[in-house]
């Protein structure tokens, strides 16, 4: 800021606070500034958040709304107490827009549950009653009644029977219980514990792209009743819940592996592959812990832990920097010749952390199999040998199929008759534990005299 009139630059300071509030999911910085100088080029970094994805939440005791200026996020009515029970109701209106493709809202109980607590729908004159209008072939909505939780698709050509069965979850909401729920495009997934693990996905859900409609005017909203239904006869209420928290495009966290299964090799080494990605608002760091486990044993059956994570062992916190969506996880199995079971190498991510203060996990665990291909003992090829007369001498292969544990020793007699007289051939093989250990796997062939 420039000095007043007749203060001095150098020693002259004055002490303004500055509210900023942002439009995109950006993280602008401190790009300069000049101490006592009547010029100086301030950019801003608002809390390290953007105002429109930082959680908008709303104390249904209080009536305290945490939250700045949002342009998303409207409130319909404020919080008020119509019934005096102690829980206020309120509705609220999310647009959707290009940067916005889902919503979660975290709702948490102080009570039991009773009549509406929660009414989601992509209608402004949803009621909680099975939908909008019985033209309307695009409008949806869940309720939480009492303890249970409902989903209805539009009410226009909702299957027989109205409900989606797949969303009627009983006893669902419980006192000194959260409730989680997100809301995207065609799709409803919710959790009354932590993350997300169940999910809906039907047509005749949220239509949040401007579908086309059979009548009526084309979804891009998302409103939310609680302790109350969007719209409609003021008995339908409700008390119990005590917070909500919404949350725009909410981060995800989700892991893969290269392949469900490998063979694991006689020697070598066979590199694998986990990515680690993550979804929604991804313009600002985050982190993510992760632990490889399983059957298989780092630095006997794998080793060389790495990958674009930073990864060097079997637990570690997975960075990523502002606009980074992908992390890999990288290590090499070993090849032997040990006869053991199949394995399994699991990488599991826990604990994420991130702009919203409950980062869902959707793919938690991701492992491989691998396929042991040794098998017992030595083979002898061919099994079997018929020596014309002209022939003095056969050839056999002997193939150690996988480490011995202790020296060989064979014997082979063959008292078939050529001629009228016994052949017999025998062969001794004596394997040694130390030439084991260094050629681990041999192929000797051996010859024998036919006697005749």
């Amino acid at each position: 800021m420039p000095c007043p009139y007749g203060g001095w630059r150098s020693g002259f300071f004055i002490n303004v606070e500055f509210a900023v509030y942002l439009r995109k999911c950006i993280m602008p910085k401190l790009v300069s500034q000049v101490s006592g100088s009547p010029i100086g080029s301030i950019d801003f970094q608002a809390n390290d958040r953007p105002s429109n994805f930082i959680p908008y939440q709303i104390d249904l005791k209080t009536g305290k709304v945490s939250a700045r200026s949002n342009s998303l996020i409207s409130l319909i009515n404020p919080p008020i107490d119509s019934n005096r029970d102690s829980w206020l109701e309120v509705a609220v209106k999310i647009k959707f827009d290009s940067k916005i493709e889902k919503v979660k809202f975290i709702i948490e109980y102080d009570k039991t549950p009773s009549g509406w607590t929660v009414n989601l729908g992509d209608s402004q004159s949803n009621n909680g009653y099975g939908g909008d209008a019985s033209t309307q072939s695009r409008d949806a909505e869940m309720q939480i009644v009492n303890q249970n939780m409902t989903v209805f698709g539009n009410d226009y050509n909702t299957p027989a029977g109205g409900e989606l069965t797949q969303g009627k979850v009983l006893n669902f909401a419980r006192k000194n219980s959260r409730v989680e729920l997100e809301v995207s495009n065609e799709k409803l997934a919710w959790d009354n514990k932590n993350g997300l693990k169940n999910t809906l996905k039907s047509p005749y859900l949220y239509a949040l792209k401007k579908q086309s409609d059979a009548t009526g005017a084309l979804n891009s909203e998302i409103y939310a009743g609680f302790n109350r239904v969007i719209y409609g006869p003021g008995n339908r209420i409700g008390s119990g819940a005590s917070k909500v928290t919404i949350l725009l495009n909410p981060i995800d966290y989700a892991i893969n592996a290269s392949s469900a299964t490998i063979t694991e090799g006689i020697s070598g080494k066979t590199g694998v592959t986990f990515t680690v990605t993550r979804s929604g608002c991804t313009e600002l760091a985050s982190t993510i812990d992760y632990t490889i486990a399983g059957t298989a044993t780092n630095a006997s059956d794998y080793n060389n832990i790495g990958g674009t994570s930073g990864a060097t062992g079997a637990t570690g916190t997975i960075n990523f920097a502002a606009g980074e969506t992908s992390k890999t996880i990288t290590l090499d199995i070993l090849g032997d010749v040990a006869i053991e079971p199949n394995e399994t190498i699991n990488v599991r991510l826990s604990n994420p952390s991130g702009l919203d203060a409950t980062p869902t996990t959707i793919a938690a665990v991701a492992a491989i199999t691998v396929i042991n291909d040794d098998s017992a003992g030595i083979s002898i090829d061919p099994a079997g040998f018929i020596a014309p007369a002209a022939v003095k001498k056969g050839n056999f292969t002997v193939q150690q199929k996988s480490e011995l544990n202790d020296d060989f020793f064979g014997d082979w007699s063959n008292p078939n008759l050529v001629e009228g007289k016994g052949a017999i051939a025998v062969f001794y093989l004596l394997i040694s534990v130390s030439i084991l250990l260094l050629i681990l796997k041999s192929i000797k062939t051996f010859w024998y005299w036919v006697i005749r």
